[in-house]
């Protein structure tokens, strides 16, 4: 596969955080030049990467929430004030 080097691909795997068991097995394929199951694994990390994304978007959300519950009751209280 000449359109990435073996160490850059490597390097690669290790900057966005997949792990080393996910790494070998990604590289054993890349070594066998098993482009399909290279995609299906880089797939399948990109959505369990999302789905965390998406969890924590929603505390996020709820944290938001929360502040700008407890803002709007300090308001009240100190406008009664």
């Amino acid at each position: 596969m000449a359109f990435i080097e073996k160490n850059n691909f490597s390097e690669c795997l290790s900057d966005i955080g997949i792990c080393k068991k996910e790494g070998a097995e990604l590289l054993e394929a890349y070594s066998r030049n098993s482009l399909p199951e290279v995609i299906g694994l880089l797939k399948k990390y990109k959505k369990a990467i999302l789905d965390k994304s998406h969890k924590l978007e929603k505390q996020i959300d709820r944290l938001d929430y929360l502040i700008y519950q407890f803002e709007k009751e300090e308001k009240s209280t100190t406008e009664r004030r």
